[in-house]
């Protein structure tokens, strides 16, 4: 309804949510927010949480979510606004529980918010503060790349240089700017997500498949240009 829109966009204007979990490789986790083509950024999280406070100003709190057989549904009329909206942020129904998430929550007193990428017949906040929230870039521990990132939408060509190493030409600026940032600021901790079988089998003769992740290293060649290296057997971590 209206209402419920315009409580939640007054909110939107003073909070914002960062999710994180526990759960790194989780086989739903990748399907539901990345579909393998995304990646998974890893944080040392008391570093992160200082940084954030330190950058930003002390308004934040860092939270796990409690997972429910049902939404609370809370009184405001007996309770007040407060205490709806701490349940409201802080549950979640027990269907969601194998993320383990954590969030860490924001503010600032008038933050912009883009309504149009779910509501389009709403017009966009324009706010006096911006959403982005500042932190050393040295609290990310690795970055892991889905398993599809380099595909048809971000390549235009590659070619096999030998085994473990690829050149590719990326699809755009957008891809390359972030592939130097994982050069400039992690080059020894990036990594690709990948699926292994476990060569033993149990009791019934089945092997298992699990989620790896391998390292690689990216070198940049040219503008759009990058030589990638990875099957690095020593490097393989299994989940």
């Amino acid at each position: 309804s209206f209402y419920r829109f315009l409580f939640y966009s007054l909110l939107y204007q003073i909070f914002g949510i960062l999710s994180l979990s526990e759960n790194e490789m989780h086989d739903l986790m990748w399907g539901h927010y990345s579909t393998d083509n995304g990646f998974r950024v890893k944080f040392e999280t008391d570093g992160l949480v200082e940084s954030l406070k330190t950058k930003n100003g002390p308004n934040l709190k860092i939270f796990p979510i409690n997972y429910t057989i049902q939404k609370l549904q809370v009184d405001t009329k007996r309770y007040g606004v407060e205490i709806p909206i701490l349940v409201d942020f802080s549950t979640k129904v027990k269907t969601w529980s194998y993320e383990k998430e954590w969030r860490i929550i924001m503010s600032k007193p008038d933050m912009e918010v883009p309504y149009k990428i779910k509501t389009p017949k709403y017009p966009n906040h324009e706010g006096k503060d911006s959403r982005l929230f500042r932190f050393d870039i040295k609290c990310i521990k690795e970055i892991v790349l889905g398993m599809n990132f380099f595909n048809g939408n971000t390549l235009k060509k590659s070619n096999r240089i030998s085994g473990n190493k690829v050149q590719v030409t990326v699809m755009n600026e957008v891809i390359s700017n972030f592939l130097d940032l994982l050069i400039e600021y992690i080059p020894n901790n990036i990594y690709q997500a990948g699926i292994y079988v476990d060569p033993d089998t149990d009791d019934s003769g089945t092997k298992r498949i699990g989620r790896s992740t391998e390292a690689m290293e990216i070198e940049k060649i040219d503008k759009l240009d990058y030589v990638i290296q990875r099957n690095n057997p020593e490097s393989l971590s299994k989940f």
